[in-house]
């Protein structure tokens, strides 16, 4: 399976060590990973990545630090680039800003986009724009995983209209595979 893996950064961060230690199983199993960091500004992996995962920094790609509309559609761009020169049986990623990342660079795609929502978005929203986007794009994800029960039944208050939500905790790469392999070719997603 072809897997890309969508995070923010490759930092000290608490997804990103998740997100090494999925990639670095993954590959072990014999899977083609890709794992992107979409928003940080290149350099080192604070956690060990194998040498066998492929590692992009975004920025090496589009190196512009404005927020602005034209480097967010120049990032966009560059994502959907890559996504679609690996050939992606899936695309995988983490936290709200890069979720809504992944479901835009999928959008009109038959790839398969698993979504971690790494929070509660009951008790701790994002913040502003981020959250309306959350409430937007969420519902164009094939699913939606996240790391409690309690989560698993509340979300659906913040986040109208998901097709599937998973409870995964930390980190767990048999099962997740296993959802990929047996649940994930159920669903498709078209994005109107």
């Amino acid at each position: 399976m072809k897997i890309i893996f969508l995070v923010s950064s490759l930092g000290a961060g608490g997804a990103e060590r998740v997100a090494s230690t999925l990639c670095n199983e993954w590959v072990k199993q014999g899977h083609e990973v890709t794992l992107v960091a979409t928003f940080s500004g290149g350099g080192a992996a604070f956690y060990p990545v194998s040498a066998l995962v492929n590692v992009i920094f975004l920025a090496d790609l589009v190196p512009t630090r404005r927020k602005s509309l034209s480097s967010y559609w120049q990032r966009l761009s560059a994502l959907r680039k890559i996504i679609s020169s690996n050939s992606a049986d899936v695309v995988v990623s983490f936290l709200p800003n890069v979720n809504i990342a992944a479901i835009l660079a999928t959008a009109f795609t038959k790839i398969p986009v698993v979504i971690s929502e790494r929070r509660d978005p009951v008790s701790h929203p994002a913040s502003g724009l981020w959250e309306l986007a959350c409430t937007t794009f969420y519902r164009f994800a094939d699913v939606v995983v996240v790391q409690t029960d309690s989560v698993r039944h509340s979300i659906g208050a913040s986040y109208p209209s998901l097709k599937q939500v998973v409870c995964i905790p930390n980190p767990l790469p048999q099962r997740i595979e296993q959802f990929l392999r047996d649940d994930i070719g159920k669903s498709r997603r078209v994005l109107v």
